[in-house]
């Protein structure tokens, strides 16, 4: 395989920028030489490519080589500048680099009123025999060959807006009003105006090839029926495509495109809403992977992988070969409620470089359809998960929820009604993005009772909300209760402030009794998570009607004894241990196997359990150890007096455990 140092472009041209794009993907240094600011102008977006602005002849070529060690030149001169192709190959000779010649394809076919030249002269002295205006699209350097032989006057001449170019023209006697100083490439129609702006009769081009807009002039001078005259590409030298040049590097060459991961949110997945970057990236994609309805909506070269798995989307990246891209899609945006997540965990632990190109959401869609702003939205999902958005619409007077489906409104507005919820109006967006898009508005009791179908999301719009009270204190009376002991109010609540619960945390009650601290806690915030263990059959069921009487959704009532009914359970942050059933010490080493920090509290009434926690604080490594003896007495009305009566003293302990490497003594 051939080594290359450092790559030299000569360029100016479209092929020239291709090969510097591609360049610019490389790990290879590069520099581009072009002969006018205008040239650089076009690749001015590149990062990792040098671009030098100037013309060199034979021996500033040599010295370019030298200076900048290159190894390999690639000629994307314009075919007509056979001077700089005749220096370039004599440098690349002298100096011992590799050249490569890549041509542009010239076809372009012939006009219906087109005739060849083999020369610049020979098409001067035969435009003699033509009347009328003569739009000139060769360029400025040939400019005097027909200023000599034909009338200023009726040559309009179509240049770069470029100075040099400008200047060149004026000197060749033509007046401002016939230079047309503009950028290409041109389309037919454009070509077409010009020619009927000026009352063109023969239009004169070179043989440029496609990239630089050859057929759209003969297209153009077709469709107005006038004449053709062609300067034909002087150039024979052998040459590749830009195909073949990019198999040649990689071959031949070693270099090649960096391998690259894009992920792409394609909104509501219609491909006609993609930004130009991410059109880009499908464009260059090897690989495009994600759900069936995505991959089925994009179009390319690039092979289709229907798969969302993160894990399994990994394998297909890390099998792939050197320099190949892959693009995965996701719906909506990569950032928001999106499997985008998984896999940048997951390309992040491989060390595998990724760009993200985000895409509209659904929230930004339903708020631009239904002209509600969305920054002041509680955001909710219920597609593929859980969540408590009863809780989340009582307390927000704006709730957006992601769905699984349109139908998930009915059974939505169903529950919010019998939880009390009635003064609210619920807007859906179905389909959105897509030409058959519905928004659908209506009163929570309407909603109640629809139909629909389709992928969709929602505002729920709640005219009455509340605040409940953030700290515990429900009453004794505000629990159904039965024949299962219960925590009472006051113990409640120096439990509770004991715990130092923060609006994430994850809570274990064990013996949770009637599920006075799982409610109290669970009220606290909707976003903690509260677990209820109880072996007691009764218990359960009363806690059960005790979280329906409070509205909650976040109280997870699992069936057992501890510690065998805890260990499938999620670490906790905190845990409450109001009946342990003898088993404290066994719970404990449960809890300092996690390896993390945990608070405990624990509420003791009898001289047993009193005992049991004394000997497992002397054997357990700990901080932030607090014992509290509450001995309480409540007010009750006998007559017209109030007598203080005394309730059973309890003790309250909390501490901090884990985190340690420790087991609890024996």
């Amino acid at each position: 395989m051939k080594k290359a140092a450092n790559v030299l472009i000569f360029g100016g041209t479209t092929e020239g920028r291709k090969a510097a794009e591609f360049l610019d993907e490389t790990e290879i240094s590069g520099i581009v030489s072009v002969a006018t600011e205008a040239g650089a102008e076009e690749l001015e977006n590149l990062g990792n490519i040098r671009v030098l602005v100037g013309r060199r002849d034979e021996q500033g070529i040599e010295k370019l080589i030298e200076e900048e060690k290159i190894g390999l030149i690639i000629d994307a001169a314009h075919p007509f500048a056979e001077e700089l192709r005749k220096n370039i190959a004599a440098a690349a000779v002298n100096s011992g680099a590799s050249l490569i010649r890549l041509k542009r394809g010239t076809s372009g076919g012939n006009g219906e009123n087109s005739t060849y030249f083999s020369s610049t002269e020979e098409c001067a002295e035969a435009l003699r025999e033509i009347d009328g205006n003569i739009l000139l699209t060769t360029g400025s350097k040939t400019i005097k060959e027909y200023t000599d032989r034909l009338d200023a006057d009726r040559l309009y001449v179509r240049i770069l807006p470029v100075n040099a170019s400008i200047d060149a023209v004026k000197e060749a006697g033509l007046r401002n009003e016939h230079i047309i100083a503009m950028q290409g490439v041109f389309s037919k129609e454009m070509n077409r105006a010009l020619i009927r702006e000026f009352n063109i009769k023969c239009l004169v081009t070179k043989e440029t090839g496609e990239n630089g807009g050859f057929p759209e002039k003969l297209q153009a001078a077709d469709a107005e029926g006038i004449k053709s005259y062609i300067i034909a590409d002087p150039d024979e030298s052998e040459g590749v495509s830009f195909a073949v040049l990019k198999k040649m590097l990689k071959e031949e060459y070693g270099i090649s495109r960096k391998s690259e991961v894009v992920l792409i949110g394609m909104g509501s997945g219609d491909p006609d809403q993609l930004g130009s970057a991410a059109c880009e990236a499908l464009k260059t994609a090897d690989f495009v992977i994600g759900a069936g309805r995505l991959i089925e909506a994009v179009s390319g070269r690039f092979q289709k992988i229907k798969e969302y798995d993160p894990e399994k989307i990994l394998n297909i990246i890390l099998k792939r070969n050197p320099g190949e891209r892959t693009v995965v899609l996701y719906s909506g945006d990569t950032g928001f409620y999106s499997g985008a997540s998984g896999l940048i965990k997951l390309l992040s632990k491989e060390g595998i470089k990724y760009r993200i190109l985000p895409g509209l959401s659904s929230i930004q869609l339903l708020s631009a359809r239904s002209g509600i702003a969305w920054d002041d939205a509680k955001i909710v999902s219920i597609h593929g998960r859980d969540a408590d958005f009863t809780g989340a619409v009582k307390e927000n007077s704006k709730v957006f929820m992601l769905l699984n489906n349109a139908s998930d409104v009915r059974n939505i507005a169903e529950e919010l009604i019998s939880d009390g919820v009635y003064n609210a109006e619920i807007v859906i967006g179905i389909r959105l993005g897509y030409p058959d898009e519905k928004v659908v508005r209506a009163d929570i009791s309407e909603c109640a009772g629809m139909s629909l179908e389709g992928i969709a999301c929602c505002f729920i719009l709640n005219k009455k909300t509340y605040s409940e009270v953030i700290t515990p204190g429900r009453s004794d009376e505000a629990f159904v209760r039965g024949n299962v002991p219960m925590t009472k109010k006051a113990v409640r609540e120096l439990s509770v402030c004991a715990l130092k619960l923060r609006r994430d945390s994850v809570l274990w009650d064990i013996g949770a009794g009637t599920g006075s601290i799982s409610v109290e806690t669970a009220l606290l915030s909707r976003n903690i998570k509260v677990v209820a263990v109880e072996r007691n059959q009764e218990a359960i069921e009363l806690i059960k009607e005790n979280c329906v009487k409070a509205g909650l959704h976040n109280v997870e009532v699992v069936e057992g004894e501890a510690p065998e009914a805890l260990k499938e359970l999620e670490c906790p942050t905190h845990v409450f241990i109001g009946g342990s059933g003898g088993h404290l010490r066994e719970i404990l080493n449960l809890l300092t196997g996690f390896g993390k920090r945990i608070r405990v509290v624990i509420n003791a009434v009898s001289l047993e359990t009193i005992s049991e926690t004394k000997e497992v604080l002397d054997t357990v490594e700990h901080t932030d150890e607090s014992v509290v003896l509450a001995q309480i007495s409540t007010a009750s009305k006998a007559g017209n007096y109030r007598l203080m009566r005394a309730e059973n003293p309890v003790y309250v302990v909390s501490f901090e455990i884990g985190g340690y490497k420790c087991i609890i003594q024996e």
